[in-house]
């Protein structure tokens, strides 16, 4: 087997240890093959920012460790010139010209390649802003050229904490794009964090969900959203079609704001046929009947349950770092 691109074992970390510890990350075990875009999520405070932290060397784990390509960038931390990042937000020098921020990024990190910078530019789709000062950039802009600037080195692994941030739906669309390129196209492996979990499940191969320092689910999307399957079916009367069908299938009310008229019901598609006949019977309208495949934002949502809180800034924002 290949070597994992990233792997946690009973990776900890325990704030204030002498007075009133917190344990933020509880001896998580995670595994990134290469290749793979992988989504970690979570809401606030579950200890994301805090693992990433631990994974680029940026803050000692108080028990376990996170490899890099096999390494542990405590012993090697040379490891961490293969990773590219972009940790919370971009942050730059506000009155340097973009062109200017990528030299002093490059020369952090060994040089600069000014035709590679050139090519990067492009592909985030900067031409004809490196010249203007960063402190007049969108926010959104600041991310791209975050995203450049985590690319100068040509790394193998790209740490993406909120790319969107900022970003228009067609910026959004395009970042969707980007992510599978560095991995389907250039062979890139991409750990990625995002508060819009339809673009992690457009995006990403696997995913983890993390709460209270807990990993709490991983695996593959395509394996998560499909454990269970359901339909959905918009009738004349709920309670009507509730007490029709639930002797023989588990219904409940769909839970989406103003869809008072549909229901889930937990059935494969073969079971269509019979219901619609067991709701005509009964007399129950019926006016569409489809299967329904959960999507990562619901999934989340029914991992999480109470624990999640919707605020008015983004519900899964990392606090970071950046670390280009």
């Amino acid at each position: 087997m290949a070597t994992p691109v990233i792997e946690t074992e009973g990776l900890t970390k325990i704030f204030g240890r002498l007075r009133n510890p917190k344990l933020a990350v509880d001896h998580i075990h995670f595994r990134v093959e290469p290749g793979q875009v992988y989504g970690f999520l979570g809401p606030n405070g579950a200890g994301k920012s805090t693992t990433i932290r631990m994974m680029l060397n940026l803050m000692h784990a108080s028990d376990g460790k996170a490899l890099i390509f096999g390494e542990d960038p405590r012993q090697k931390p040379e490891i961490l010139f293969r990773v590219g990042s972009l940790v919370e937000g971009a942050t730059f020098y506000p009155y340097l010209r973009g062109w200017d921020n990528l030299k002093v990024v490059g020369n952090s990190r060994g040089g600069f390649d000014a035709t590679r910078a050139k090519q990067l530019l492009q592909f985030v789709g900067l031409v004809g802003s490196e010249r203007v000062r960063v402190k007049a950039y969108s926010t959104g802009m600041k991310q791209r050229l975050g995203i450049a600037a985590a690319l100068l080195n040509n790394p193998d692994l790209v740490i993406l904490d909120e790319p969107t941030n900022g970003m228009d739906p067609a910026g959004i669309r395009e970042m969707r794009q980007f992510i599978r390129d560095l991995a389907y196209k250039y062979g890139k492996t991409v750990f990625l964090t995002s508060h819009l979990l339809s673009e992690v499940q457009q995006t990403s191969d696997r995913v983890a969900i993390i709460n209270k320092g807990k990993i709490v689910v991983e695996g593959l999307i395509e394996e998560l959203l499909n454990q269970e399957e359901q339909l959905e079916a918009e009738v004349g009367s709920i309670e009507k079609a509730k007490t029709a069908l639930q002797e023989r299938w588990q219904v409940a009310a769909s839970t989406v704001p103003n869809e008072h008229n549909k229901l889930r019901i937990k059935a494969s598609r073969n079971d269509t046929p019979s219901i619609v006949r067991r709701l005509v019977e009964q007399n129950v309208d019926v006016f569409s009947i489809a299967p329904v495949r959960q999507s990562l934002e619901d999934y989340f949502l029914e991992v999480i349950g109470d624990d999640f809180v919707q605020p008015n800034s983004s519900p899964l924002s990392i606090g970071g770092t950046p670390h280009a």
